[in-house]
C-alpha cells in the first residue's frame, strides 16, 4: 500500500482518534478533510488480503515439529474456519458499517471511548510489532548459511533498513507488483514438486502424512500459536476499507476469493514438504529451505530467493499502514492522542500526501529490538496481545449492534443479535485452549505490556489534569 493512499493528515488523524463524539460517524467536516480516494478493486483486496495474512508458506514449519503432519494439515484446514473466517464476516460489517481507513482503532474506539480504545490500540500496536518481528527472524532463518551473532544482527539492521528507506521513498510499484510476488512465491513448491516427480523419488506416503505424536510430546502453545499468526489479519481489510471501491461486492469477493487461497497456499506446501522430508521431529523455522535442498541446489536457491521475497513482501505490507496508524495515534488531539507528538513528524509531499518518516523509522527501530526475544517467544506473545485485541474488537461488533441499531449496515453478520455473540465463541475456545498451554515468558510480557498500557492511561489523565490545573492557576 503506497502514500498515494493517505490524501490527508487531517482525515486519517480523525479517522483514527475518533474525536469528540464516539457515538458519531467519523466523517469529513472541511473539504481540506475530504474522503480518500477508492481505489483498491476486488483483486486488489484479495492481494492485499493475502500479503496482510500469510504472504507465502513460510513460517508454518514450526507447527510441524511442534505437532507432526497430520494435526498440522487439519489446522490448516481447520484454524481458518474457527479463527480467520469470523474475522473477516466481523471486519465485513464493521467496515462497511464504518467505510474509513482504521480498522479496529476506530471500531473500538467508537464502541467503547477513550479507556478501551487506548487498550485495544496499543494491543494492536504490540501485535503487529511484534508480528512484523518474526518477519525479520525469519529472513535469518531461511537464508542457507550459520550466522555469528554479530552477523546476524548485522542482516536484521539491513533487511529493517532497506524496507524503512523504500517506506520513507515511497514505491508505488511495490503494492501493483502483488500479482507477480505471489508466482514467484509459489512456484518454488511447484519447481520441487515436478523435479522430484521427474526423478521418481515422490510417492504418496499415508504413513508420513496421517503421523500423530504421542499427546505428552506435542507443544501445544508453539503449535496453536504458528497456526494461528500463519491465519491472522483478516481483520486487516478494515484498515483500508477507505479505499475499496464498489462496497459490499468488492469486500465479499475480497474475502472469498482470499480465504481458500490463503489455506492452499499452506496446505500444497505442506503436503509436499512432508512428502519429501518425513522426519516431521526436524521441522523448525526456516526448514522449507532445507527440503529444497533435498531436490536439486537450483530449486533450493530459488526456494531461498523466494522466501526473502515473502518476508520482504509481507513486512512492506505490514509497515506501509502500521506506520499511518503510529503517525496518525501521535498526531491526534486532545484525548484521542496516544504516543509521543514527535512521532508525527512526517513530509508533506507536493501532491498534498503524506510521509510519516518519524512513524516508520519508530516502526523499523521496535521491529529490530523485538527479534531479540527469538522465534518460540514472539509468536506465543503475539498471540497474548492480540487475544486482547480481538475481545475488544468482537465485543465492539456487539455493542454497535445495541448503540447503533440504525446505522445503515451493508453487511449484516447472520442471525442478528445471537449470531454477533455466537461469532466470536470458536476464536474464543481455540484461544482458550492455546493460552493454557502458552510459555510463562509470553504470559509475562502479555501481562507486563497490558499493565503498562493501563497504567500509562491513566498517568496521562493525571498529567493532563495537573497540567490543566497549572494553567488555570496562571491565567487567574
Amino acid at each position: 500500500m503506497d502514500d498515494e493512499t493517505f490524501d490527508d493528515d487531517e482525515t486519517s488523524v480523525a479517522i483514527l482518534s475518533g474525536q469528540s463524539d464516539t457515538t458519531a460517524p467519523l466523517i469529513p467536516s472541511s473539504p481540506s478533510e475530504a474522503p480518500t480516494k477508492r481505489g483498491v478493486n476486488a483483486l486488489g483486496l484479495t492481494m492485499m488480503i493475502y500479503f496482510f495474512t500469510s504472504g507465502g508458506p513460510f513460517g508454518i514449519e514450526p507447527s510441524v515439529g511442534a505437532a507432526g503432519p497430520l494435526l498440522s494439515l487439519i489446522a490448516v484446514i481447520v484454524v481458518p474456519l474457527l479463527w480467520s473466517l469470523p474475522q473477516a464476516i466481523l471486519s465485513a460489517e464493521l467496515s462497511l458499517m464504518i467505510s474509513e481507513n482504521g480498522g479496529n482503532v476506530v471500531w473500538v474506539q467508537r464502541a467503547w471511548g477513550d479507556l478501551i480504545g487506548w487498550v485495544n490500540a496499543f494491543n494492536n500496536l504490540a501485535s503487529s510489532l511484534s508480528s512484523m518481528s518474526l518477519l525479520v527472524v525469519l529472513f535469518v532463518d531461511y537464508l542457507p548459511v550459520d550466522f555469528t551473532v554479530a552477523e546476524e544482527w548485522a542482516l536484521k539492521l539491513s533487511f529493517i533498513l532497506v524496507l524503512t528507506v523504500i517506506n520513507i521513498l515511497g514505491m508505488r510499484w511495490i503494492s501493483r507488483a502483488s500479482v507477480f510476488f505471489l508466482i514467484i512465491i509459489v512456484a518454488p513448491f511447484f519447481c520441487m514438486w515436478i523435479v522430484f516427480w521427474v526423478q521418481g523419488r515422490l510417492h504418496w506416503s499415508n504413513d508420513a502424512l496421517n503421523y500423530v505424536p504421542p499427546m505428552k510430546e506435542i507443544k501445544w502453545g508453539t503449535f496453536i500459536s504458528t497456526v494461528v499468526w500463519s491465519f491472522g489479519g483478516f481483520d486487516s481489510m478494515g484498515s483500508m476499507a477507505g479505499e475499496v471501491k464498489g462496497g459490499r461486492p468488492t469486500i465479499m469477493r475480497g474475502i472469498i476469493g482470499s480465504m481458500p487461497l490463503v489455506m492452499v497456499n499452506y496446505l500444497f506446501p505442506l503436503i509436499i514438504g512432508i512428502l519429501i522430508a518425513p522426519d516431521w521431529q526436524d521441522w523448525q523455522s526456516g526448514y522449507f529451505t532445507v527440503v529444497a535442498s533435498r531436490v536439486t541446489p537450483w530449486v533450493h536457491y530459488f526456494m531461498v530467493g523466494s522466501s526473502v521475497l515473502s518476508n520482504f513482501g509481507q513486512y512492506n505490507a505490514a509497515m506501509a499502514p502500521l506506520a499511518r496508524v503510529v503517525w496518525a495515534m501521535a498526531r491526534a488531539k486532545g484525548g484521542a492522542q496516544k504516543l509521543p507528538r514527535i512521532l508525527a513528524k512526517s513530509h508533506r509531499r507536493h501532491t498534498g500526501t503524506i510521509r510519516p518518516i518519524a512513524a516508520v523509522i519508530f516502526v523499523g527501530v521496535m521491529s529490530i529490538l523485538g527479534t531479540a526475544l527469538g522465534y518460540t517467544i514472539l509468536v506465543q506473545m503475539f498471540f497474548v496481545v492480540r487475544v486482547v485485541n480481538l475481545v475488544c474488537e468482537y465485543s465492539a461488533l456487539i455493542r454497535l449492534r445495541y448503540t447503533e441499531p440504525d446505522t445503515p449496515r451493508p453487511f449484516v453478520t447472520p442471525a442478528g443479535k445471537v449470531g454477533v455473540w455466537a461469532l466470536g465463541l470458536p476464536s474464543a475456545f481455540l484461544a482458550a485452549f492455546t493460552l493454557y498451554y502458552t510459555q510463562w515468558q509470553a504470559w509475562a510480557f502479555g501481562v507486563g505490556i497490558n499493565a503498562a498500557i493501563i497504567a500509562a492511561y491513566f498517568l496521562k489523565l493525571l498529567i493532563q489534569k495537573l497540567w490543566k490545573r497549572r494553567s488555570n492557576r496562571l491565567v487567574n
